[in-house]
């Protein structure tokens, strides 16, 4: 329903507000985050607490906590590279401190995206919205996207010193470069996530005769 009522109405920028460095909004809801565990790569995918936590600690003064609707407002928003929107508790989507609308337009506006882990799987609805809007990735799924993510298009972390680097790079990466890869990340959208592009891969897939569609009914 969120989709559905705003979709065409998403407003993609071809500039970032560079102020506005890192921006995530999203659940940290400990009972269900922490639990998270990769086994066949563990390193690489810490779960989100950790993430969280490991981010608060190592760049405490360059973040700028949304806790209301009213923070949008604040002067102070735009002086820290961080932007976190945070929900410890678990809430419908609806009931988020931004509205949908609210959460894309900053998500749009933001140089770049973090990446974290669901609570089952490392690859996260986060990632395509990031990617739809046009700010760059910082993820470790970036093998988990088909075609792969690239250093072209996003800032690849597989650990947690890797991701500080990241975070680093983030900070002084110049305008131009930053333009350059926010029209890569668009272009991957556009050839691979649009419900256009998914349209004609499902019609090429689905003209084999033995092709079978499975279905995670979650």
């Amino acid at each position: 329903r969120i989709y559905n009522s705003f979709y065409k109405k998403i407003n993609i920028l071809n500039k970032p507000n560079f102020n506005i460095r890192i921006y995530f909004s999203g659940s940290i809801n400990d009972e269900g985050y922490r639990n998270f565990y990769w086994k066949k790569e563990p390193e690489k995918f810490p779960n989100r607490i950790e993430i969280i936590d490991f981010i608060k600690k190592e760049f405490e003064s360059e973040i700028y906590f949304i806790n209301s609707k009213n923070d949008l407002k604040n002067s102070e928003l735009l002086k820290k590279k961080i932007i976190f929107c945070l929900h410890e508790n678990v809430i419908k989507k609806t009931s988020y401190k931004l509205n949908f609308e609210e959460n894309l337009n900053l998500l749009s506006q933001s140089c770049f995206n973090l990446n974290c882990p669901g609570v089952v799987m490392p690859l996260s609805h986060h990632l395509i919205e990031g990617i739809k809007v046009g700010s760059i990735p910082i993820t470790n799924c970036n093998k988990l996207l088909i075609p792969n993510l690239t250093n072209e298009n996003s800032l690849i972390y597989s650990n947690l010193d890797e991701l500080k680097n990241r975070i680093y790079e983030a900070f002084k990466m110049k305008e131009d470069e930053i333009i350059f890869k926010r029209s890569k990340v668009q272009e991957f959208y556009k050839l691979n996530l649009s419900p256009n592009s998914f349209k004609q891969n499902f019609k090429r897939i689905t003209a084999h005769n033995n092709s079978k569609i499975i279905c995670c009914d979650d």
